[in-house]
């Protein structure tokens, strides 16, 4: 009996099974008991003596599904708060409010990040002492005059 294409079990050139029909590298993909939430277990990284767990949320925007990751489990992340963060998720696109997907979420929370560093510049630049300005002044002059 030869083995085809359509078995389950590939051999390579030497005969043995190759890694892929081995499970590695095979994400398995698990449903938790809350709703959009999924988890599957690392092949390498581990957390306590156990696999480290990953985990994913699921739900529909615009008629599309759309998975995002949440985080590993050895990061804090569980599955509840995958849950709320899916909760909150799902009500913004029904309501049209505020970030409507994590990658959004991530980009807003950067952006303020980003905007408060401005601010802070703005007033170190603002409220320079100038004793420090003189000194700087000094420095330009002795390099840039004749």
């Amino acid at each position: 009996m030869g083995l085809g294409w359509d078995t389950a079990v590939r051999y390579d050139i030497l005969g043995t099974i190759s890694g892929l029909e081995r499970g590695l590298n095979m994400a398995k993909w698990q449903a938790t008991k809350f709703p959009g939430v999924r988890v599957r277990e690392s092949d390498s990284r581990r957390f306590q003596g156990k696999l480290d767990k990953y985990f994913t949320v699921r739900y529909t925007d615009n008629g599309k599904s759309v998975e995002e990751p949440v985080g590993w489990l050895s990061e804090g992340v569980t599955p509840a708060y995958c849950s709320q963060v899916r909760g909150q998720i799902v009500q913004n696109i029904r309501t049209g409010q505020g970030p409507q997907s994590l990658k959004e979420q991530r980009e807003l929370e950067d952006a303020q990040k980003q905007n408060a560093l401005d601010k802070k510049a703005a007033t170190d630049k603002k409220n320079i002492h100038f004793r420090v300005l003189a000194e700087k002044y000094l420095e330009w002059s002795r390099a840039n005059k004749k």
